[in-house]
């Protein structure tokens, strides 16, 4: 008589639960070496071990019923590794196909076919590495090899591609979960366990699956709690219990309503605009010069790093600076749509066209150009990017054409030619620095300072520029703005570059402004680049449209220090990512993709660390409710569109 780890079944069972186990231990393993234990509870983090070996267990199981079941449906060997692979392309396919997009987008051909057969070829990649092990297994020293192999790209793929990109991560560990199990099967030994005289004609055997079964299934089945999800995701390549909260988030029932009102949650559509602010702080002829620098993080500019950089300690000695600035997005697009446009990501018309992610191509909103210009007010702009072009939407309004050019250098020498010129009716400069995004190109030994490198040629360029603009005839006219798209990661919550969370590493920007009067201030009052548009049309004498969800700085550069403001302060990824800033201390963050939420007291947890919710659960859930009223009321609803995922 057989038992239930006897026969296909118990074959299957046995390499596969211990594939799979083996990929959990690498894993945890990496997780141990590569991820910081600063904010982590030593029970948290047991837990989230815990969580993610029985989801890898589960895995173990799902694969083992599927390998049994293929060899009981399918007896010709042929057609078995044919059924075989047609259903590895298909899961491939769906695991990976999101991760491919960006890849395919350079390709000829459709989207979806070219990303999807990327996924499918993923798929037949390891059925063909369990194949590998299988002919290898029976061999001691190909065993032993092939095994080290597996473990090796278990261990590994978490430093390759290390953010996102949770289904080429999920593929990895299929891979070397296939390419062991194939060994493990065709281990004598390994095929022997189980079978015995202890377990043949016993209870024992069915007793292990059932215990097995019913531990995994727990796993999936139960929430671990927001903190185990959040820790298991610092590890980049962690990818089972991140699509696992994926999967969770969909099943999840809507939180509890509160009421919630704020004058920001009406539709503003039919609200008159906001009048300038008199007395105006420029003549008829002033000059409103806006540059973003790429990348650049708060901190790099403030105290006791700024010191490294003559032009921005120059900067802060002598204009205003807003050291409680963010960021609407991480990315650069959506940062300068809602500088532009003054609304967040989910309140535009995104989509791809012919471009890699992303672009407001049909968007109606106007631009801050676009307005200007009905004032008689000229603009140009001066980027090393393409984003700002009338091809991509946001270039709208600009009455000269967009320039492109690559270096601060060059961008400068235009921006002293173009503002020497002047305008009768005033004119307004746009321009963007590219050098500090990755990959930081200047002489340097850590990423960090090739990083810092290249904000000094930043810095230099800006002294050149300021040193126009002490020039007589422009200094009594001219207000420049300094700020930066978004932030930068090294390594903070276990991320690099940018785009993939809404913590301050990314969010937080520096905003400088220095005008006529050379006064040397600070400011603590929490502010965003979607505030920055409606100041350049408040410097100018536009009128700012109520839709516009930011307000004018003019009064801090005016110098009044009892200014308010009350427009909620919104951070939005695109990844489906949104946070709230509650009196600049508390923050907020709803990550509806892993359904996770986090609160954070800013003021006593700076570096967001430790996760408030369950500490203070009613001020998170009613800064949720507020996020989810906001975007009820403001996000765009047209039939047939859906927000674009933004890479």
């Amino acid at each position: 008589m057989a038992t239930a780890l006897d026969g296909s079944f118990g074959a299957a069972f046995r390499r596969w639960l211990l594939a799979w186990g083996s990929v959990a231990v690498a894993s945890s393993i990496a997780f141990e070496v590569l991820v910081p234990h600063r904010g982590i509870a030593a029970s948290t983090r047991v837990w989230a071990h815990l969580h993610a070996f029985g989801l890898h267990l589960a895995l173990g199981l799902v694969f083992a019923g599927a390998d049994a079941a293929l060899h009981g449906a399918v007896r010709a060997p042929r057609a078995r590794r044919a059924v075989g692979l047609a259903l590895a392309g298909v899961v491939g396919a769906l695991l990976v196909e999101e991760d491919l997009r960006g890849i395919a987008e350079a390709l000829p051909g459709p989207l979806l076919v070219l990303s999807a057969l990327g996924g499918a070829t993923v798929g037949v990649i390891a059925v063909s590495a369990f194949a590998a092990g299988a002919r290898g297994g029976a061999r001691p020293l190909r065993r032993g090899l092939l095994l080290a192999i597996a473990l090796l790209v278990a261990s590994l793929h978490h430093l390759v591609l290390t953010s996102g990109y949770e289904g080429l991560h999920a593929a990895a560990a299929v891979l070397a979960a296939s390419l062991a199990a194939g060994v493990l099967g065709a281990w004598p030994a390994i095929g022997a366990l189980g079978t015995g005289r202890r377990w043949v004609g016993t209870r024992r055997g069915p007793l292990v699956v059932a215990v097995v079964a019913l531990a995994a299934a727990a796993t999936v089945v139960v929430d671990p709690g927001f903190d185990v999800v959040l820790v298991a995701r610092r590890l980049p390549g962690h990818a089972v219990p991140t699509l696992a909260a994926r999967a969770r988030a969909h099943l999840r029932p809507a939180g509890e309503e509160l009421a919630v009102d704020s004058a920001w949650l009406a539709d503003r559509r039919g609200l008159p605009p906001v009048k300038p602010s008199s007395p105006r702080l420029l003549p008829a002829d002033g000059i409103v010069v806006l540059l973003t620098v790429d990348a650049l993080r708060e901190d790099v500019v403030s105290p006791p790093l700024v010191e490294r950089f003559p032009a921005f300690s120059w900067l802060r000695a002598n204009g205003l600076a807003m050291e409680e600035a963010r960021s609407p997005a991480p990315h650069t697009t959506p940062a300068i749509a809602a500088l532009m446009m003054g609304k967040y990501y989910s309140q535009m018309h995104w989509s791809r066209g012919k471009a890699k992610e992303p672009k407001p191509f049909h968007e109606k909103s106007p631009t801050i150009t676009e307005l200007l210009a009905k004032k008689g007010v000229q603009s140009a702009a001066y980027v090393a990017l393409g984003q700002i072009s009338e091809e991509y939407g946001l270039g709208r309004g600009f009455t000269e054409p967009a320039v492109r050019l690559r270096s601060a250098k060059d961008i400068t020498k235009k921006i002293i030619a173009r503002i020497r010129e002047g305008a009768p009716g005033g004119l307004f400069v746009y321009a963007h620095f590219f050098e500090p995004h990755a990959p930081y190109d200047a002489p340097g030994g850590t990423d960090w300072d090739r990083y810092l490198a290249e904000v000094a040629i930043v810095d230099r360029a800006l002294g050149t520029l300021l040193e126009a603009l002490d020039e007589p005839e422009l200094k009594d006219r001219t207000v420049l703005l300094v700020s930066a798209d978004h932030g930068e990661g090294f390594g903070e919550h276990n991320a690099t570059h940018h785009g993939m969370n809404l913590y301050d590493e990314l969010s937080r920007v520096p905003l400088f402004a220095i005008g006529p009067e050379r006064r040397a201030s600070t400011s603590s009052i929490p502010v965003s680049l979607i505030d920055v548009g409606p100041t350049v049309l408040d410097l100018l004498g536009a009128e700012t449209p109520a839709t516009f969800m930011g307000q004018s700085l003019v009064p801090l550069l005016a110098g009044k220090t009892d200014v308010t403001f009350d427009r909620p302060l919104i951070l939005e990824s695109g990844r489906q990512m949104r946070a709230l800033i509650e009196g600049g201390r508390y923050k907020f963050i709803d990550d509806a993709r892993h359904g996770t939420l986090e609160l954070y007291d800013l003021e006593k947890d700076p570096k967001e660390l430790e996760n408030l919710w369950t500490v203070d659960e009613d001020r998170g859930r009613r800064m949720s409710a507020f996020l989810d009223a906001f975007f009820h009321r403001h996000e765009l609803r047209k039939k047939g569109y859906e927000l674009p995922y933004f890479r």
